[in-house]
């Protein structure tokens, strides 16, 4: 499994490894496992309510769902792959994936352009906070982190790498425009209280 996210307090999806997607309406107690067309290895997934979502993975796969799980139609198949979808509303929403891929739709999913990243370096994870305001974070061995942001929808990217060169990450979260938190390999943490301009470590214990 790769990837989960929770809609409400009790339905919970998750998504993995040869197309596998696992649904709870329990919060977790007992799971099923939902059935799609493709066995491509999912790597992210993103609920907006109990019935509107969308996963993504190898290849380019794009799945929506609009009745939480039952069905799930294929929107797009490129050859990039995916590893993080996040929308903002029912039409607005990005995927990131490697060699700093980043596709973004305003339609639902239906359509999906490219936009440019200004990276070649793997994006594991995105997160976007309104329909202006968002970041994306990755890397690999040889370069380390990656961390890029936007503040006019993804027309264009400021990579930011600040202090935090050395380790790559795989997942960011924000909390606000300006707060956000990104984590990585080695389990470092870092936060940003000012919109990104400076990474600050947290300790992640261990």
């Amino acid at each position: 499994l790769n990837a989960v996210s929770s809609s409400g307090d009790s339905q919970v999806w998750a998504v993995g490894n040869g197309g596998t997607i696992l649904h709870s309406t329990d919060a977790g107690v007992t799971w099923l496992e939902q059935t799609i067309e493709i066995n491509n290895d999912l790597h992210g997934v993103h609920f907006l309510n109990p019935l509107l979502g969308w996963a993504v993975g190898d290849r380019g796969t794009v799945l929506h769902t609009t009745d939480g799980g039952a069905t799930w139609d294929s929107q797009r198949l490129t050859p990039a792959t995916l590893l993080s979808v996040d929308f903002i509303d029912t039409q607005v929403g990005w995927a990131v994936g490697y060699g700093g891929t980043i596709r973004h739709t305003v339609d639902g999913g239906e359509n999906w352009s490219f936009q440019t990243s200004g990276t070649t370096v793997d994006l594991y994870a995105v997160d976007f906070i309104n329909a202006d305001v968002g970041f994306a974070v990755g890397g690999d061995w040889s370069r380390g982190s990656v961390f890029i942001g936007t503040i006019d929808g993804g027309a264009t990217w400021t990579e930011e790498m600040g202090n935090i060169q050395q380790h790559i990450l795989y997942d960011v979260d924000m909390a606000s425009v300006d707060i956000a938190w990104a984590a990585g390999e080695s389990m470092n943490m870092f936060r940003t209280t000012d919109g990104g301009d400076e990474w600050i470590s947290q300790p992640a214990g261990g």
